[in-house]
């Protein structure tokens, strides 16, 4: 609830979705919070339990020795479905937790049918409810020392494995024989020790790229204005919210092919989805190259994002759903 990850980033919109709908809302961050009386105290004075992430919750829940004792719903983080559920252990471990809730959220139809094909749950229990792009107040002041230069291509992701962020340096490095002010900027939490030891190797060689530890989202505009283009290299993702935030702010997103990224992008229409690093060279040549294109695309990924992406139409859903609880 309180990091940078997209995990708390989920937290906070919906939190602040049900508060703005008039619902009184208790927050128990149960990764981050001491579990004492008092906390005990608010989670029995809810009607629902919304339990956002399932194997992080379950490995609390039996740590602590908590039993739920009224109507849940559970929300799906991105690698509870792309990644825990592969785990035959982690599964065995999720599966009392996900077959005893009241309904089961997930982000896209590819994680209902994961849901669905490993779990004995009821058809009528799973819904699918994409995520939103939510804007708090923007800061007003700079932020960071960017340094300017074309094309600027920022990475949004957590250091980790799966984000997979050099698999188009390559790529990036003949990018920037051809265009020499070409800057690459990474923006996340330092969350696996060797990624971060990688980053900051290829900081201290190259020039051009650079590293920012992760911001709080209402600094992450500044670097959305920044950016020429955004892009996202994962191996797997669930939905991936920096996406959304960057169509938001109009910018051209170019996304490694994977189904939460395609979830979200209309190949070629709002945005490109790319198989391998020379795919992803010649996206970001055409999109440099041809400034009709460039808009066309900018304004398509906006369009999508205040039509499609709205919180008040995320929330609504939540509600019929707390409404049957």
């Amino acid at each position: 609830m309180y990091s940078k990850r997209g995990n708390s980033t989920t937290a906070r919109r919906i939190v602040a979705g049900l508060q703005y709908e008039g619902y009184e809302v208790e927050v128990f961050a149960y990764t981050e919070d001491p579990w004492n009386d008092g906390s005990r105290e608010r989670m029995d004075d809810c009607d629902i339990l919304h339990i956002l992430h399932f194997y992080r919750f379950v490995s609390w829940q039996k740590e602590n020795n908590y039993q739920i004792n009224k109507p849940y719903l559970l929300t799906s983080g991105g690698t509870d479905v792309h990644q825990n559920i592969d785990n035959h252990l982690q599964r065995k471990k999720m599966k009392e937790l996900i077959t005893n809730a009241d309904a089961v959220t997930v982000f896209t139809n590819e994680a209902a049918d994961i849901l669905k094909s490993m779990y004995p749950i009821q058809e009528d229990r799973v819904f699918v409810i994409p995520q939103s792009v939510w804007i708090p107040d923007k800061v007003k002041q700079k932020s960071f020392k960017l340094r300017e230069g074309y094309p600027n291509i920022l990475l949004p992701a957590g250091l980790r494995a799966v984000k997979d962020v050099f698999c188009v340096f390559e790529a990036l490095k003949l990018l920037q024989v051809r265009y020499p002010m070409l800057k690459f900027t990474i923006v996340g939490e330092p969350l696996e020790e060797d990624v971060y030891e990688e980053v900051r190797k290829h900081q201290e060689i190259y020039s051009w790229f650079d590293y920012i530890r992760g911001v709080p989202l209402s600094s992450m505009y500044e670097l959305y204005d920044w950016a020429d283009i955004v892009i996202n290299t994962s191996h797997s993702e669930g939905q991936p919210l920096t996406l959304m935030e960057a169509m938001n702010a109009g910018k051209p997103v170019i996304a490694r092919s994977n189904a939460g990224n395609e979830s979200l992008i209309e190949d070629k229409v709002d945005g490109f989805i790319y198989h391998n690093p020379d795919e992803f060279m010649k996206y970001v040549l055409q999109l440099i190259s041809n400034k009709n294109l460039y808009r066309q695309i900018s304004n398509h990924a906006k369009q999508k994002a205040s039509t499609k992406f709205s919180l008040d139409r995320e929330i609504k859903q939540y509600e019929q759903i707390y409404q049957t609880l």
